[in-house]
């Protein structure tokens, strides 16, 4: 993680309005925000938020259709969850 600890990386990325401020790159670059974003929630254990993440990225057809399906460890088991649902 770039910026020291997954804490201190989802503070900086939650101020982002990737939609705003991430307007000037492309499509393929902005993976590289979300992908951090879900990988700062899945280490700090925000399931919840890292599945939002995923399900915004594929409504907004950022992700193709076999993209991104993180994995959320709810309970101590894995679940698949379709973003595209």
């Amino acid at each position: 993680m770039p910026f020291g600890t997954p804490s201190e990386a989802r503070k900086l990325l939650a101020a982002l309005d990737p939609a705003r401020d991430l307007a000037w790159m492309s499509d393929d670059a902005k993976l590289l925000y979300w992908r951090e974003l879900t990988t700062d929630d899945h280490a700090l254990g925000v399931y919840g938020s890292e599945i939002a993440s995923a399900v915004r990225l594929t409504r907004e057809a950022r992700a193709t259709r076999g993209g991104v399906h993180p994995c959320a460890c709810a309970g101590g088991h894995d679940r698949r969850v379709d973003a595209r649902a």
